[in-house]
């Protein structure tokens, strides 16, 4: 491959003219999922736009293979009134294998379907941002709104609240400070976002998730 020399630090920074496709995400093994669900997986990848996505369905019923027994249980030690320690032992158990097994890749299936959606038919999109979403975190609705429509539209420009351009990128006190930010003002500031770009389907939007992600575990328990 070759090289370039950096003027005045007498340092040579290689330059690849080709991609080495043999360590490419191009031909790389698609490992999303931990295991193929037999009956489901057949009968519903015809539902998906493009069949490469069929990591990204196992997986979905993967989560849905360990969360909603998981979920059921925590409440069923709940509802039968078990011992406190095996009430918590349960609660921990539950989060932590979600936590472990799903939540990255969970994150970046819906970063990426957020981007390119998966399925043929819109309501089946919708099911990653307003039913997987709440399980690990995520505000119902919220995430698609927020960096696709906001955040990829303003180009991390004026009315880009996620803006980075304010802080400086190496520095601890500024991330500090921008998680913060982030976690206590996007209530307030997206809404805000919505009415100075005139985006009311997106505010219609946020407003019902933002309703019903707290009445969701409240309902429920």
């Amino acid at each position: 491959c070759p090289t370039v020399k950096v003027s005045g630090s007498g340092a040579r920074v290689q330059v690849f003219d080709k991609i080495d496709r043999s360590r490419s995400d191009l031909t790389a093994e698609r490992n999303e999922y931990h295991f193929r669900t037999p009956y489901f997986s057949d009968a519903l990848l015809p539902l998906l736009k493009d069949q490469r996505d069929g990591p990204m369905l196992h997986l979905m019923l993967n989560i849905v293979a360990v969360v909603v027994p998981g979920s059921l249980l925590v409440y069923g030690v709940n509802y039968w009134q078990l011992s406190g320690l095996v009430r918590h032992m349960t609660g921990v158990a539950y989060v932590l294998s979600v936590f472990i097994l799903f939540l990255e890749r969970f994150l970046l299936m819906m970063h990426f379907s957020s981007h390119r959606s998966l399925f043929r038919n819109e309501w089946l999109n919708g099911l990653l941002v307003w039913c997987f979403a709440p399980f690990f975190g995520v505000p119902c609705g919220l995430y698609k709104n927020h960096h696709v429509i906001m955040h990829h539209a303003e180009n991390n420009h004026d009315l880009d609240i996620s803006s980075t351009e304010q802080y400086q990128r190496d520095s601890c006190r500024d991330f500090a400070r921008y998680w913060f930010h982030f976690i206590l003002l996007i209530w307030v500031e997206l809404p805000l976002y919505c009415v100075k770009s005139r985006r009311w389907k997106m505010g219609f939007d946020l407003a019902l998730g933002m309703d019903s992600s707290p009445d969701i575990p409240r309902f429920l328990s």
